[in-house]
């Protein structure tokens, strides 16, 4: 927040020099320097890269800081930890699995760690270069283990170009296994970590099922019919909470689905004077211990407001752990305003994971979004092969 300074007047301390006017609206100012940017993920197709975090629903609506991969559950794969200015998030990897070979090197001298150590490795066809460091990205630490992906390797030879020059070649080492490789000696084989269930993050299952509680006592689900669907947590106490309140409203006259729910059990009466105040005229419901763990986890850290969008397919499109903007919702209902590359990707994910049935309609969508991108079509039509419908595989 230098807008305002004078260069010749910086320079005699830089790290002192505040400028009132440049004070006077970091003060006033409120929202992200940044922006809510959308987190991307890249895959690697071929020769090119392409864009799945929204097709893997990783493009949170935060203001995003870090993310670091790590192997919590211990089951190979490598699962996400992505530090917000909104909370912490841990990320399970759920993918089909493929092979894949850890290392960690031990040097005969010098820092213990390996740093800036280059390790290339080759099996069947797959080749890969990583280097030993301790950080990467914004204020991100990384473990100094490497991580390669095999495919469909059973082994792989791996050379290492040590710190002190020396460079050496391990042959041979098998798949799904960590390998401590010490320099001047041989490779041992570590068992694989994981942490303990108890210390393992809650996970959120966002069931539409769960039981609330309506106003007058009693308990039903927390979405009456299948459908897009938006979920707004809300507490009488909560003053952002008040100021979305006409937005979610304007939704709700719209024909969108709006269930408001309270997580101020105890106080009935200033939840009931709230809803009168604000004329909450959409569905309102309380709480749930159940519905409160489905959407936050066990334990989980409860942030107000807060606002889940399921799309016309019940799945989550969007959340918001801030005051919303009815235009932010529309947009995360318009499911149609996806590309069709995000449309393929979710299906070629539907598909590895074995949730068949879910492919068919994702890959129309593509089709329909894609008419006029050959690439698009040309991954449709793999997709259609891999399903065995040749047929329509020729006519994409």
């Amino acid at each position: 927040m230098v807008a305002n300074a004078q260069a010749h007047e910086s320079k005699s301390d830089p790290g002192a020099f505040v400028n009132p006017a440049d004070a006077q609206a970091e003060r006033q100012f409120r929202g992200s320097f940044s922006g809510y940017e959308r987190n991307v993920l890249f895959e690697r197709q071929g020769e090119a890269w392409t864009e799945v975090g929204y097709a893997l629903g990783l493009d949170f609506d935060e203001d995003g800081r870090a993310v670091a991969p790590i192997d919590m559950d211990g089951d190979g794969d490598l699962d996400l930890a992505l530090l917000s200015l909104q909370g912490l998030k841990m990320l399970r990897n759920e993918a089909p699995a493929r092979r894949w070979i850890r290392i960690t090197l031990k040097p005969a001298k010098g820092e213990r760690h390996a740093l800036g150590a280059l390790v290339r490795i080759s099996a069947d066809g797959v080749k890969a270069v990583d280097r030993v460091r301790l950080t990467a990205g914004f204020h991100t630490q990384v473990s100094s283990e490497l991580h390669f992906g095999l495919k469909d390797a059973r082994a792989a030879d791996v050379e290492v170009r040590w710190p002190s020059g020396a460079v050496e070649t391990f042959s041979g080492l098998a798949a799904d296994a960590r390998h401590q490789l010490t320099e001047g000696g041989g490779a041992t084989v570590r068992p694989l970590p994981a942490w303990p269930a108890a210390s393992q993050p809650p996970a959120a299952r966002f069931s539409l099922s769960a039981p609330v509680t309506t106003l007058d006592g009693a308990t039903e689900a927390l979405v009456p019919t299948q459908g897009a669907h938006v979920i707004n947590f809300w507490a009488p106490w909560c003053a952002a909470c008040a100021r979305e309140i006409p937005a979610l409203a304007g939704l709700a006259r719209r024909g969108v689905p709006v269930t408001g729910v309270s997580v101020e059990t105890q106080d009935t009466a200033q939840v009931m004077r709230f809803a009168r105040t604000h004329a909450l005229t959409y569905r309102n419901r309380f709480a749930t211990d159940a519905v409160i763990e489905s959407f936050f986890g066990v334990g989980g850290a409860l942030r107000l407001p807060a606002t889940f969008v399921f799309g016309p397919d019940g799945r989550l499109a969007r959340s918001f752990f801030r005051e919303i903007k009815a235009s932010e919702i529309e947009a995360a209902l318009r499911v149609e305003g996806t590309t069709a590359r995000d449309a393929w990707m979710l299906a070629q994910f539907e598909l590895e994971a074995g949730r068949v049935r879910a492919v068919g309609p994702l890959l129309a969508r593509a089709e329909r979004l894609g008419a006029r991108d050959p690439a698009a079509l040309q991954e449709v039509a793999r997709l259609y092969m891999r399903m065995n419908q040749i047929d329509r595989a020729e006519a994409v």
